[in-house]
């Protein structure tokens, strides 16, 4: 439900699997039990929108403004992010089995980490 505070789109409990988005701006929107499954999202503003319990499984995000944006209880299993800023993201409590980064697994990535910072507290 949008809100003053929300000046965005309220796109929630909408069934929008498998659609294309190009060259729009859906900042401060509202995704809200929507199912994304399969979107294709290609230079799309969603500077601060908030997204929680969607499914987002296989969406395709590129050149993707995702800055201040909230993702909570939400699927991003298969998901492909193209040139897309992640700077200063936080990811916590997530499932990362499989996630990789430039193609290199994050479990791969978290073992050198921990292993590094192992060798230097020895």
């Amino acid at each position: 439900m949008a809100d003053a505070a929300r000046p965005g789109l309220d796109v929630s409990d909408k069934q929008l699997a498998g659609s294309r988005f190009a060259n729009v701006d859906l900042s401060a929107s509202a995704f809200d039990d929507v199912s994304l499954a399969g979107a294709v999202l290609t230079d799309v503003n969603l500077s601060a929108a908030a997204i929680a319990g969607a499914r987002l499984c296989g969406v395709r995000l590129t050149d993707v403004d995702l800055s201040d944006v909230e993702i909570t209880d939400a699927s991003l299993r298969g998901a492909r992010l193209t040139d897309v800023d992640l700077r200063d993201v936080e990811i916590t409590d997530a499932n990362v089995a499989g996630m990789r980064i430039d193609g290199i697994l994050v479990s791969d990535l978290r073992a050198a980490y921990a292993a590094a910072r192992a060798g230097r507290s020895g």
